[in-house]
């Protein structure tokens, strides 16, 4: 296969750097492209002239003139391209010498790919590369991800009408959005093949205009109704968030086990449950919610008068009797709860973030999606999880103990994305699906539950997905080990060992060996 590779040159930009993206080019191990250049005609002056000069000794290179518009250049240049596949190279950026070698080896015919990125350094190698997690399509719709180096069937973009010249700066995204939505899923190719011209931060690398972004984002989602706006992060661009209207307000059981434990928060104490259903039980809260409480026989009576206080006598108490098993505990509060969606809540949690239910049962409204995760922060706002990370057969938390604003993974905590899982913590699912997938497995009493609940949740073929739009937080102990017994750590081995090896989040080039 040959690849076209188009780029575009604004007004602001001069030949200087289209030069070190064609010599990128020329040094392709595998010649067989296809360069299409074209360049506003309000360019600095010189710049059609500089880049005749460099084109001029390369067959393979096609120069056109156009308008002011963004889109309307990759348009124009598009129309240049006559391989098989095409995808966008920005002026002064390059490309890896092997990136169109890799890219014909590992792309099917008629099915799109993208590759890793980074920045290039003063010697011209990656430096700060954005290890990219294999498909996942909220991702996508959160944040521009999978857009360098993304190559895309010719065919298939020419049948979708190629650039919207609506999409401005965005017009890559945007046909990329559209092409996502119509191809099978894509090929991950792993490895920074794409190079940034100019050193940044590191990924993610986000330089298309935030109101341009968000408008070809929504209308990727205008189906669902939806309200996007920008995030960025100490004025560095991240994604965006995505607000989906709710048509309707499924009923939501809130299930809490519990034995009313209390302990030192802030400096005052904290009766965790108590003040954790207080925290939910405000005026604004979610519409149709019932809250089920599942408590141990030794739970003092004092505590469960103040949560049937709290909620006018609305709560749900259900009484456990045995040694603590949260498996058994959880699996008894789904029983008593008469919700269409079902949430398992740890006791020790406070609401942060108001509409945090609302914007996690909107995602699952997503008939695609089978569970719903929330960010949460210990009491020093550090992150607790930003969903599951499963990799070298060792299940934990990503970005365990990371700022919550860290930007580290491409972002991964600040944008709405798939993950193999999510903690039980806060975990919010359909009732049907849980009960189709069996519920908490009596083997797993302490730990591991919630990965052996979201891997069943994943095998039945629903998406999991963690959003940080909706943060609480945890006040589990920052200094205590994780209880894992070792007939726990067995049975979970054996029972998931592949997806606990490669997890499709987890970038292949960061996946550790198999822990022992």
């Amino acid at each position: 296969m040959s690849t076209a590779l188009t780029a575009v040159l604004t007004v602001t930009s001069t030949a200087a750097g289209l030069a070190s993206t064609l010599a990128s080019l020329v040094a392709q191990s595998d010649p067989r492209w296809q360069w299409c250049v074209a360049i506003s005609a309000d360019a600095p002056a010189g710049t059609v002239a500089e880049t005749r000069v460099l084109i001029a000794a390369e067959p393979r290179a096609t120069l056109a003139a156009g308008p002011n518009d963004r889109a309307a250049l990759a348009a124009l240049a598009l129309s240049l391209a006559d391989a098989d596949a095409v995808a966008w190279v920005d002026p002064g950026d390059r490309l890896d010498p092997g990136a169109l070698a890799a890219v014909s080896t590992h792309r099917p015919p008629a099915t799109w790919l993208y590759t890793d990125e980074a920045a290039s350094g003063d010697d011209g190698l990656p430096v700060d590369v954005w290890y990219k997690p294999d498909f996942s399509p909220e991702r996508l719709r959160s944040q521009p991800y999978a857009l360098r180096l993304a190559v895309l069937p010719l065919p298939a973009v020419r049948d979708l009408g190629g650039i919207n010249p609506d999409a401005g700066s965005a017009a890559w995204y945007d046909l990329v959005l559209r092409l996502a939505d119509r191809l099978d899923p894509p090929v991950h190719l792993a490895g920074p093949y794409y190079l940034h011209g100019e050193r940044s931060q590191g990924g993610p690398f986000v330089v298309e205009d935030p109101v341009d972004r968000c408008r070809v984002v929504a209308w990727s989602v205008a189906a669902a109704g939806a309200r996007v706006s920008p995030i960025d992060v100490g004025g560095r661009p991240v994604g965006q968030r995505v607000r989906r209207d709710m048509p309707r307000h499924p009923k939501i059981s809130l299930i809490i086990p519990t034995r009313a434990s209390s302990s030192m928060i802030h400096g005052f104490p904290r009766c965790h449950a108590v003040e954790f259903i207080r925290s939910l039980w405000v005026v604004d809260r979610y519409p149709d919610l019932e809250v089920v409480v599942v408590y141990d026989i030794g739970t003092p009576a004092e505590a469960l008068r103040e949560i049937s206080d709290i909620t006018k006598g609305e709560a749900v108490l259900v009484p456990f009797r045995g040694v603590f098993h949260f498996s058994r505990k959880c699996n008894l509060g789904a029983l008593a709860a008469t919700g269409e969606y079902v949430c398992f809540l740890n006791d020790d949690m406070e609401v942060i973030t108001p509409d945090w239910l609302s914007e996690m049962a909107s995602l699952l409204d997503d008939p695609t999606v089978g569970a719903v995760g929330a960010r949460l922060l210990f009491a020093d706002g550090t992150l607790q999880q930003a969903g599951h990370e499963y990799n070298g057969g060792q299940p934990g938390h990503r970005m365990f103990r990371f700022a919550p604003d860290d930007p580290d993974q491409g972002g991964a905590a600040l944008v709405t994305s798939e993950r193999s899982g999510v903690t039980g913590a806060c975990m919010l699912m359909r009732a049907r699906d849980f009960l189709a997938v069996g519920g908490f497995s009596d083997q797993f009493p302490l730990s591991y539950n919630d990965v052996d609940l979201s891997l069943k949740i994943r095998a039945k073929g629903l998406r999991i997905l963690y959003t940080p739009h909706a943060s609480l937080f945890h006040y589990e102990s920052q200094t205590r080990e994780a209880t894992v017994t070792a007939d726990e750590m067995t049975r979970i081995r054996l029972r998931w060992f592949e997806q606990l090896h490669a997890d499709p989040y987890v970038n292949e080039l960061l996946r550790s060996p198999i822990a022992e």
